[in-house]
């Protein structure tokens, strides 16, 4: 499952529309999303998933993301995921994961943090809202 956390622009409204979804992120279970329900038990065609997500992510107005899947889903798709998050406007993509083996070319398709237990969540939160222009 790929995962976002809208940021509207400052000024849309968006404060109120998101307030339902912090901590949480839009994911594929959200009734808003193009995204099928988690329960279903067949797989969308190849590339399907990336179109949706990333037709998903521009209309969110989203600044940042962050991809959530199993290794062997990032083994697979996530450098080519986060190359279509960045082509659709993400300025700042996460991954729920180690930097492991593939660091290097997951930082080349525009990755550029690593979310996983034992990082600095306060730093990574920090970061986040600088990126944002969120002054505290």
């Amino acid at each position: 499952a790929v995962e976002f956390f809208p940021s509207p622009p400052a000024g849309e409204g968006g404060e109120a529309r998101n307030a339902s979804r912090v901590g949480r992120g839009v994911t594929a279970n959200d009734k808003d999303t193009p995204f099928p329900a988690a329960s279903q038990p067949t797989s969308p065609p190849a590339g399907e998933v990336k179109k949706k997500m990333t037709a998903a992510f521009k209309k969110s107005g989203a600044a940042l993301a962050c991809l959530c899947a199993s290794d062997a889903i990032y083994e697979k798709e996530a450098a080519e995921t986060a190359k279509a998050l960045t082509a659709a406007g993400a300025t700042h993509i996460y991954i729920a994961a180690r930097p492991g083996a593939n660091e290097a070319l997951l930082k080349k398709a525009g990755i550029k943090s690593f979310v996983h237990v034992g990082c600095d969540a306060l730093a990574t939160l920090r970061a986040a809202h600088d990126i944002l222009g969120v002054k505290a």
